[in-house]
């Protein structure tokens, strides 16, 4: 019985120490939060992510934040934040940040962005690119060929201008020295020509004249003019002027212009010259000197005009300057563009060159490839490579284009193939 009471009275001894210790040593005023941080200033960023159009990317901020996807654009956001913390004793302070973000982006295509964000350090942010509205640059698809190796009616020795009038399709088979004329679909119709008529053939141009096509061939230092009406060719003859000297002479697809100039122009290319005729086969007048300066030549080899109607100005493919010369109908130069290469906008070694109604120029090089671009000598699209198989080349040449209808003369595949928009 003592024993018990003896330990209760010594619990409760304990007790009124232990809590008279507590009382006796409060804890310390909980230390005062640091001054709230100022408002930010700028922060700037740059993020490089690839958004496909009607994808989504999901972007997790951290501290720094995060930036959208890229694109060519610059913004400027303002936003604000709020928070609240709670202080011990109890006490709350509110503070509001103001803080202002310069994004720069690089964007690929031309898309709309959808963009949702949250200033908060490592919110999540979601970027939406919408269906991309960039209008596409077409090019003409493959359609149709025509021609093969060998000296048989519609096969080519090396096909080299290319002509067409109504429904007539000119061919100058290079090689074989003659020239094939065929329907627009490819169907052989009539030869004419060998190695008495033609030195060689290699640029065709003309126009329909009065119960027959008119056509213009350059064959090495003369042009010479035929009518194709009867059932045979009519020749009227070679121009008194004579081209070249070298072993191109006259090389180019002429250009006429038949309605309201009655002229055509043609690369007059060992000479390093550009010569007006009248649809006489007489020269009016010429220009050009070479050299690789401003409107200079090293061996042009063809020529366009951009309407063969009413021809405000015209092209020169400069071929061994592997640029492209824009001239006045006058033959005052306007602008050079190209240089030697492979990447787009550059050019090895251009032959054929032409125009569309809407403007834009084509030209054909030794890259196996036709380039596109518009009158100003900005690069837009291509297509084309090297091979065998429909829509490839082997050196594709001259370019003749009516309507939407497109016709290349792939020289060293001995065809003509068709391209349309």
């Amino acid at each position: 019985m003592k024993k018990g009471v003896l330990f209760i009275w010594v619990i409760m001894v304990f007790t009124v120490f232990i809590f008279g210790c507590k009382k006796n040593n409060p804890t310390a005023p909980a230390a005062e939060p640091t001054q709230i941080p100022a408002a930010e200033d700028t922060l700037t960023a740059t993020a490089t992510i690839t958004i496909t159009p009607g994808d989504s990317a999901t972007i997790t901020q951290t501290a720094s934040p995060v930036l959208s996807p890229s694109s060519t654009c610059t913004a400027t956001r303002t936003a604000t934040r709020r928070a609240t913390r709670t202080r011990t004793p109890a006490a709350t302070a509110t503070f509001t940040r103001t803080a202002t973000r310069t994004i720069t982006r690089t964007i690929t295509n031309t898309v709309t962005l959808t963009h949702t964000s949250s200033n908060t350090p490592n919110a999540t942010q979601t970027h939406v690119a919408a269906v991309a509205t960039q209008t596409a640059v077409a090019v003409p698809v493959y359609s149709s060929q025509f021609g093969a190796s060998g000296t048989g009616n519609g096969q080519f020795n090396l096909p080299a201008g290319i002509t067409v009038i109504g429904s007539n399709v000119y061919v100058c088979d290079r090689n074989n020295k003659r020239i094939q004329q065929f329907t627009t679909a490819g169907g052989y119709v009539r030869q004419w020509g060998d190695s008495t008529t033609f030195v060689n053939p290699q640029g065709i141009d003309g126009y329909a004249g009065t119960g027959e096509d008119v056509v213009f061939i350059t064959d090495s230092t003369k042009i010479k003019k035929f009518g194709i009406g009867g059932t045979t060719p009519t020749y009227y003859g070679a121009s008194a002027e004579s081209f070249g000297g070298g072993s191109n002479g006259a090389w180019g697809g002429t250009m006429a212009t038949v309605t309201s100039d009655s002229f055509y122009f043609v690369p007059d290319t060992d000479n390093n010259l550009i010569k007006k005729m009248d649809l006489s086969n007489v020269k009016q007048s010429q220009f050009g000197t070479a050299g690789s300066g401003t409107g200079q030549f090293n061996n042009p080899c063809a020529i366009a005009p951009d309407n063969k109607t009413t021809t405000q100005y015209f092209y020169v493919a400069d071929t061994f300057n592997n640029r492209v010369h824009k001239f006045t109908a006058g033959g005052t130069h306007v602008l050079t563009w190209g240089s030697a290469g492979s990447t787009n906008g550059k050019f090895n070694t251009p032959y054929g060159i032409a125009v569309d109604s809407r403007g834009f120029v084509y030209v054909s090089d030794m890259t196996n490839r036709i380039q596109k671009f518009d009158s100003s000598g900005n690069y837009l699209s291509k297509w084309g490579s090297a091979g065998t198989g429909n829509g490839q080349f082997d050196i594709p040449g001259a370019i003749y284009i009516t309507g939407n209808v497109f016709y290349i003369v792939d020289a060293y595949n001995n065809r003509v193939q068709k391209f349309t928009y």
